[in-house]
């Protein structure tokens, strides 16, 4: 029977078996998150913060949840009850983006601050544009590689059709990102 691991290494790369460095790898980074993770639950004075302003605190309780489901994914890497350690990996990793959004609201009511402002409908749809264009341009060139250097084995039909599908995904959500982008304000169009 397959770890965890190998699972989920088979899935993404396609291979049949992963090879002994990436397992290696994602062991001694499943250590290395176990580590950073539980340092900040056993030592109170080790501060995290939410975000990359780095204003609002993590909780205690987010702290706890996050190093649960780090050591539930490195248990999972070596290969320790799998399917529960996915299970628990996957719960506490919805838990944390709950637990962030209770965080910042209790942040925010205890200090007064005023929140962030949200993205303008501009910034919104050029990051959009942007993350369409890098991986529209990753789809093309998988594309163009399989179409010239094909893979051989059972896998290559697959690789082609999900070539196919990314890019002609990629396209429609480039097409439909030209069609709804923002127009000028009234007072640029006068």
């Amino acid at each position: 029977m397959l770890s965890f691991v190998e699972l989920s290494l088979a899935a993404i790369g396609g291979h049949s078996a992963p090879s002994p460095g990436s397992i290696a790898f994602l062991r001694i980074l499943g250590l290395f998150f176990v580590v950073a993770s539980w340092l900040p639950v056993l030592r109170p004075e080790v501060k995290v913060f939410w975000g990359k302003r780095g204003r609002v605190p993590v909780s205690r309780r987010s702290n706890l949840v996050i190093a649960s489901a780090m050591t539930a994914w490195c248990l999972g890497v070596f290969g320790v009850w799998a399917a529960l350690c996915g299970a628990i990996f996957t719960i506490s990793i919805i838990s944390t983006m709950w637990f962030a959004r209770q965080d910042q609201d209790h942040y925010y009511e205890q200090t007064a601050e005023p929140r962030p402002k949200p993205a303008t409908p501009e910034q919104t749809w050029l990051g959009l544009c942007i993350f369409d264009g890098i991986f529209l341009s990753i789809s093309v060139f998988g594309l163009i590689r399989n179409s010239f250097w094909p893979k051989a084995g059972r896998e290559a039909a697959s690789i082609r059709v999900l070539s196919w599908i990314m890019v002609s995904l990629f396209s429609t959500f480039a097409a439909l990102l030209y069609w709804k982008r923002p127009r000028g304000s009234a007072a640029s169009r006068q």
